[in-house]
């Protein structure tokens, strides 16, 4: 700020001050924002690397991702972990700085969310082939995901792995989920059915990028386009 001061003399001395507060845009002011920091970049204009991606906690649940055009500065930043933050907002060319990291990690779930009560999850339907009839129940593919890992069970074969990310929003357009390398067991399936079913269920697993719990409803998104939905076992 610019600051002038005025002062007026009398015969005794400095009667009194009053000052005049400009405002100089090339000074720094600043405001403190608690957001979310995505696990990985996205592609952008004029970026190589990609830009990291912030969502506002202070702005509420439905609070957008937006992309920066610079780094967050003074964060030491590892791809595959969400990180909550303090930053600091500079107006000028609007920086944000790193005050403190609050939280991080691979996976953030909501606070009353199924998925953290190892709650098993059956295939209901696939967008690939429609609603899934199953003759035998004990075939029925089902997964399970939890703090601790992945797995399931695709018709035919055991499945196990670890989501690389995974981060639970009420708005499934907000969530991230991308599952890791996932190994199975090679079991060969009795019918033809099954073994398209595994197939094509594994495929999806490799599609996925965000994903809603609604009630006793798992549902899985490939962009806008839902591709997979469980219910609750």
């Amino acid at each position: 700020m610019k600051r002038v001061i005025l002062c007026l003399l009398v015969v005794f001395g400095i009667a009194g001050c009053f000052s005049n507060e400009q405002q100089d845009p090339g000074v720094k002011t600043s405001m403190i924002h608690t957001v979310w920091l995505s696990s990985s970049r996205v592609q952008c204009q004029d970026k190589a690397g990609g830009c990291q991606q912030i969502k506002f906690v202070d702005q509420g649940a439905q609070s957008p991702w937006l992309s920066l055009s610079s780094d967050i500065a003074g964060l030491e930043y590892t791809r595959g972990l969400f990180y909550k933050l303090e930053l600091q907002q500079f107006s000028v060319g609007h920086q944000f700085h790193l005050k403190q990291v609050l939280k991080q990690g691979s996976q953030q779930f909501l606070a009353n969310t199924h998925l953290r009560s190892n709650q098993q999850w059956r295939l209901v339907s696939l967008a690939s082939i429609g609603e899934i009839e199953i003759k035998d129940p004990q075939n029925f593919p089902e997964i399970l995901i939890s703090d601790q890992g992945f797995s399931g069970f695709s018709g035919c074969n055991r499945m196990f792995g670890k989501p690389e990310f995974l981060f639970e929003a009420s708005d499934y357009q907000q969530s991230m989920i991308k599952f890791g390398p996932i190994a199975m067991t090679r079991m060969a399936c009795r019918e033809q059915q099954l073994n398209e079913l595994e197939h094509k269920m594994s495929l999806m697993l490799t599609q996925v990028n965000h994903f809603s719990v609604q009630g006793e409803v798992l549902s899985f998104y490939q962009d806008d386009r839902l591709i997979a939905t469980f219910k609750a076992k």
